[in-house]
């Protein structure tokens, strides 16, 4: 019976993992990313920096290529994005920033975060919703007073209940210019559909003309079949000039989960094994118990024992190890709960209903497992047991 206890014990254990992975992809699954992927096309472009001067040169091609796909068919809005959300690459930066007056480290804390250099209608493409102020506008230029757009969760950890806009904050590090706070975005995931919440700045382009950006397309049509245009399109505005990756953002987000969803499968077909052999184990050992108790159970039944009582006297035997080992898989769960917790999105270190469903489902197999020896105890001739004696 200690062999069953801890088959079940193990059983248990690997059978949790899997449900707490399931679980886990499916809240990556269902997580609010904070925009719309749906439609959504992105293209990587570089630009040389031989043939393309810093500053103006830079933001004239961007724009003319923003126009000119604009104009496809089949495309609503189109911008441009210095790297992409949910760890769909491009050129990604982080910066720390100070609020104005605050002091520098060590004296003074900072907030930390993505620096996202974006084009014309970048929200309005991405579909982020603005909760606060503006966005860019066509006025806001090398020339004019330098500005950012920040995430609500930079705004929360920066400023608190304070209104952020009209306040000016710098990257301290690097660029070291005050930018003024015109508007308020939503958070978006930007590492990932499990990633956490970062405080974000976005600034745009044509005050940080940067020579790596992806451009964006939403389509009212399905995105990979504008393809092709978007290719054509590039090469009118320079011929010369390669296309790098070219995807949906929904094969970005089916990118990022590939690794927790192979995991989980991964766990489940070890735990729809393990389920397997506890049964396997369940049977056997309890045929090898009966049929070392031949002769006992057949004297019980000579002396006027019923068969109901030798198949309820096997199952309570079984039934007596699998809860002990199911006693021990649960403090085997509790024990790994920090580590689901913490390897897993959104999963509690504890999840009642998902360890409830694997004790049921293990102990009904268990209990089904049981009860051919169970039953053939119970079937047993009292005169051949006592003749073999």
């Amino acid at each position: 019976m200690v062999l069953i206890a801890v088959e079940i014990g193990l059983s248990l254990t690997l059978l949790a993992g899997a449900g707490y992975s399931l679980l886990g992809l499916g809240n990556l699954l269902s997580s609010e990313v904070g925009f719309d992927r749906e439609g959504l096309l992105y293209a990587q472009i570089s630009l040389p920096r031989t043939r393309y001067a810093p500053g103006g040169p830079v933001a004239e091609f961007y724009s003319q290529l923003v126009s000119e796909v604009s104009a496809l068919p089949g495309v609503d809005v189109a911008t441009t994005r210095s790297a992409l959300p949910l760890g769909g690459g491009g050129f990604n930066v982080f910066r720390s920033y100070l609020k104005e007056g605050q002091p520098e480290p060590p004296v003074g804390g900072e907030v930390s975060g993505p620096w996202t250099v974006v084009g014309p209608n970048h929200f309005r493409t991405m579909d982020v919703p603005l909760i606060r102020g503006r966005a860019f506008l066509a006025s806001d230029t090398a020339d004019s007073q330098p500005v950012m757009i920040v995430n609500a969760r930079l705004a929360d950890l920066a400023f608190g209940d304070e209104n952020p806009l009209g306040r000016r904050v710098r990257s301290w590090r690097d660029e070291n210019i005050y930018r003024e706070i015109v508007g308020v975005v939503g958070n978006v995931r930007y590492f990932g559909a499990g990633d956490t919440i970062r405080p974000c700045v976005y600034v745009p382009h044509t005050q940080n003309t940067w020579r790596v950006m992806s451009l964006i397309v939403r389509s009212s049509r399905d995105p990979s079949q504008l393809v092709p245009e978007l290719r054509r399109a590039v090469a009118r505005v320079d011929p010369e000039l390669p296309v790098g990756d070219v995807a949906t953002m929904d094969q970005v987000f089916a990118g990022g989960i590939a690794g927790p969803r192979f995991m989980s499968m991964l766990l489940v077909a070890f735990g729809a094994l393990a389920l397997v052999l506890s049964a396997v184990g369940v049977y056997g050992v309890l045929s090898y118990l009966v049929s070392l108790r031949t002769n006992e159970i057949g004297v019980r039944l000579a002396i006027g024992a019923r068969g109901a009582s030798v198949l309820w006297m096997v199952i309570r035997e079984s039934a007596v190890a699998v809860v002990i080992g199911l006693a021990g898989g649960l403090v085997a769960v509790i024990a790994l709960g920090r580590t689901f917790h913490s390897e897993l999105f959104e999963v509690a270190a504890f999840e009642p209903m998902v360890i409830l469903t694997i004790s049921l489902i293990l102990g009904t197999v268990a209990f089904a497992a049981a009860l051919i020896p169970a039953f053939r105890a119970s079937r047993v001739d009292p005169v051949e047991a006592l003749r073999s004696e």
